[in-house]
This record gives C-alpha cells, structure tokens and sequence, in this order.
C-alpha cells in the first residue's frame, strides 16, 4: 500500500508540478508586464491597448461575448466557447487576459467561463483598463504543445459620465483639472497627455483609449493632436478633451501656448519642414514622398549620422545619413508614410549630428 501510494505521488507529482510553474509563468506576465512562455503557450503581455476590436479562430470559437462588445470594471461576465471536434480531447482550458485570467480549468464541455472584469486601472506595463481588451483561450491538446486556441475582444467602459476629467504627461500633473497650461518653447516638440476620469462611482481610471473619449485641436495652425500633441506654430489654443455617453458630454479644454522658433534653428542644425502630417492614407499603401531638407547653418563641418525613422515613416534615399555637411551646406532626404494598420501614427525623426545637438522632424498620419 505505501509502495502504491508513492507510486501515485511521484507520478502525480510532476503534473502538479508543470500547473504550479504554468500559473506562476502566467502571474509574472499579467503582474510584471513581461512575455512568458510556458508549454508552449506565450503568455500575453498588457503591454499594448488595442484600437479595435479583433475576433480570431485558432481550433475555437468565442460565442459570448462578441467581438467589441461593452463590458463593466467590477462585471463578471458569461464566456461561452465552441471547440472544434478536430482538436479534442484536450488536457486542459483555460482564460487569460491582460486584465486577469479565470481560475477555472476546463478539459471537456462544455466549455463556458466566468471572468471578472477588474474594477481599478491595471499594473504591470501598462495600467489601462478603459478601452479595447483581449479574452484568449489557451491550453494544451493531446499530440500538441500548449497554444492559443481563440481571442476576442470586448470593449471595457464605465456605464456612466464622469464628474470630472484629469490630465497626466510632462508639466501636467495627474491630480491637477484638466484647465492646466500646457507650454512649448519650439515649434516641432511634442508631448503625450494621458487624460482620467472620476466617476460617480468613486472609480479614478485611465480613459485615454476609451472609444467614449476624443481629443482635438481648436487651432490645428498652433497645435496638432495625433496621441500626442504637437506644436506646429507660434500662438495660442485649447486642446479639447470631450467624454461622450449617448447624447450626454463631458468636456474640459487644455490651454496651449507655443512661443518661440522652429525647431532645431537654435542649436545649428536647421530642419525643414520639422513638422508634418501626412493625413489620411489607406493601409499598407505608400504616401506621396515628403521631401526634408538639413542645413548646417554653423561654422564648420558636421557629420550627420545615420537616421532611425519608425512608426511606418521610411526614408528612402536616405542621403543625410552618414554625410559631411559643410557651412552652409544642405541634403535632402524623402519620407514616405505607410501605415500598416487603422489609426492616428505619430513619430520623430532624430537627426543626430557632430554638433552636438539633435534635431527632430515631427511626422503625423492617419491609418484609413
């Protein structure tokens, strides 16, 4: 009998073993932010918001809830799956997302679930919890290795107007009314704000990518809102911040001023134009070509490296980089936008230089 029983333990043991380093793999990548890979599976990392909502099939279908679909902090939502026949039997099934994971484990049907959404903003690298959100279905099948089977998105958001809306980013504070002044001393500098709201509720959440909110520029000529504002010339504007819930609002405005020069004039090495936007082009298709042109206006000869544009904005010729530019001289390189997805893209170009200064060009677009 005890021969028996130490049979069953060490049998069991590593299985129990494998489902401890599977959770505590699963705990670091939604506590810490970080990707982890157990059995195969690649633990989500709540490094990114989505900006729409997604649905993919992988050997199971999600039937509730729908792709999109609006969902509470503090609800616990229904999840009902479909695996396909093909794929069974399974060892194990189980829920994870960057706003958690469901405790239960399924390895037959059906396969339905019960997940909480949490009712505070989120920790590891990213702290939103207002906006688009994957659900992902992940476990491991006989024959297989651990995968992700499904996803599905839903669309967290608060059921009513907020009291009141909060600014975060550079000189703005998070606990501070949105009414701050937000300054630039050059035309071309940029700053991303993080916008709050508090709640009837007494919930203080991150709302940036809540597809209630929308934040834009009332002199575009001033500054310009692309995820981050931009000043584009001297002058004064108010940036708006407005939270829409059926045919109510809520809306507080962010005082602007832009003083001073272009970019990148001051310090010898001038950049032109330092701001652009590219406007609407449609995904995965080249804009027209944005010739940008650097003038060493110093005394001697500067070495401009080599640039690092990112953001779906290439260069191509790159005729600056790694170039000798003598007084007075000048290069031009293109731009061109291509976005590979819907959505406002914004980037800079560094112009790193011998002289001791970077200059930066300031590049918008619109994904369509």
């Amino acid at each position: 009998m005890i021969l028996a029983i130490t049979f069953v333990a060490s049998s069991l043991g590593p299985i129990f073993d494998k489902r401890r380093r599977g959770m505590r793999c699963l705990l670091r990548s939604l506590i810490f932010g970080t990707l982890c890979t157990f059995l195969g599976v690649v633990f989500p990392s709540p490094a990114q918001n989505l900006r729409s909502p997604t649905s993919i099939s992988n050997g199971a279908t999600f039937i509730n809830p729908k792709a999109g679909q609006i969902v509470h902090p503090g609800e616990t939502i229904h999840i009902d799956l479909a695996v396909d026949s093909g794929i069974t039997p399974v060892k194990g099934l189980g829920i994870v997302s960057p706003m958690g994971f469901s405790n239960e484990w399924r390895e037959g049907p059906p396969y339905s679930f019960s997940f909480t959404v949490p009712d505070k903003n989120l920790t590891g690298s990213s702290h939103r919890l207002i906006g688009f959100q994957q659900l992902r279905l992940f476990g491991t099948v006989v024959g297989r290795k651990g995968y992700v089977l499904a996803t599905t998105t839903v669309d967290v958001e608060e059921p009513d107007l907020p009291l009141s809306l909060f600014a975060a980013g550079g000189m703005i504070s998070q606990y501070d009314p949105v009414p701050n002044h937000l300054n630039f001393y050059e035309t071309g500098e940029d700053q991303r704000i993080d916008i709050y709201a508090k709640f009837p509720n007494g919930h203080e959440l991150d709302v940036t990518e809540s597809t209630y909110l929308s934040v834009s520029s009332e002199n575009p000529k001033v500054a310009f809102v692309a995820r981050t504002v931009a000043s584009v010339g001297p002058g004064q504007n108010r940036i708006i911040v407005t939270y829409s819930l059926g045919s109510q609002q809520k809306q507080s405005f962010i005082p602007v001023t832009v003083h001073g020069h272009a970019h990148g004039v001051s310090n010898g090495i001038d950049v032109s134009p330092a701001i652009f936007n590219f406007g609407d082009v449609a995904s995965n298709t080249a804009s027209p070509p944005l010739p940008i042109t650097v003038t060493n206006r110093t005394r001697a000869d500067v070495h401009i490296f080599k640039l690092q544009p990112r953001g779906g904005f290439l260069v191509s010729p790159e005729n600056c980089s790694d170039t000798i530019l003598s007084p007075g001289g000048s290069c031009t390189m293109t731009v061109r936008f291509t976005p590979i997805r819907p959505g406002q893209v914004h980037s800079n170009i560094f112009v790193a230089n011998s002289y001791n200064s970077i200059s930066s060009i300031s590049l918008f677009g619109k994904g369509t």
